[in-house]
């Protein structure tokens, strides 16, 4: 079976990889189509999606429609601890059930998200969608631009060039 494009154990790997979070928080799993589930808990939900091998999950309030976009764990976990190092992913991991567990430990440190804590999600949007605004800048200088030749190789170091860029230029994006 291509593990690709069909996933038929999601359902159980998140049941038996989320068994003490399901409990604790008395999350109740739901196919909302598929690949896609929903652990739906009181004052927090965690969507599981899988596409061609990879397993996002995302925080979403209780009250959200279900299909709308959530926070990406990760993200939020890079977001309140930007100085650490995030539990789960470390490189690209092809093993469903490893991705799982990986998530696991990371949300396991954001339990104050399950138990409803929100008061991180305006700062977190505004921060996203300010890094959208840079990228797409970024993107309009050109591919000679050297900020952008940076940024496609992989120089981390695009981000303090463009900053300093905006500032030399008076840029507010």
């Amino acid at each position: 079976m291509d593990l690709l494009t069909n996933y038929p154990a999601f359902k159980k790997d998140i049941l038996d990889s989320f068994e003490s979070l399901i409990q604790e928080f008395d999350f109740k799993l739901l196919e909302l189509h598929e690949g896609c589930y929903l652990l739906k808990g009181t004052h927090c939900n965690l969507r599981f999606t899988y596409d061609r091998g990879d397993i996002n999950c995302d925080f979403k309030h209780a009250n959200e429609y279900q299909d709308s976009p959530g926070y990406g764990v990760e993200a939020v976990y890079k977001f309140l601890f930007p100085l650490k190092e995030a539990t789960g992913k470390s490189g690209r991991i092809y093993d469903a059930k490893l991705q799982l567990m990986g998530l696991l430990h990371t949300i396991e440190h954001l339990k104050n998200v399950l138990n409803g804590d929100f008061s991180w999600l305006n700062d977190f949007v505004n921060k996203r969608d300010r890094e959208n605004r840079v990228f797409q800048f970024v993107l309009s200088l050109g591919y000679n631009n050297p900020i952008q030749q940076k940024l496609w190789a992989g120089d981390s170091s695009w981000q303090q060039d463009i900053q300093k860029y905006l500032d030399e230029n008076n840029i507010i994006l």
